[in-house]
């Protein structure tokens, strides 16, 4: 499970950087869903490094996963 939640946030990192939005959030939401499953701090770490380039992006449709991830960071007090 955490090698296939680093693979999903490496995805939708990718899918952010290359300008597709839709794709980053849809990717970002499985990985969000995924890193809220195991405890990686390795996988919580670029989770958060997503959110926060996600966050830079202030785009409406990142909001809700914006607030997926700070929702599952916050369950482990990862995000400060």
């Amino acid at each position: 499970m955490r090698s296939l939640a680093l693979d999903q946030v490496g995805l939708a990192f990718a899918h952010l950087i290359n300008g597709d939005l839709d794709e980053a959030v849809s990717v970002g939401s499985a990985a969000t869903d995924t890193a809220g499953q195991v405890q990686s701090d390795r996988v919580r770490v670029q989770l958060r490094e997503f959110y926060l380039e996600v966050k830079t992006r202030d785009d409406p449709a990142g909001a809700g996963l914006s607030q997926q991830i700070r929702d599952t960071l916050a369950a482990r007090d990862h995000l400060t």
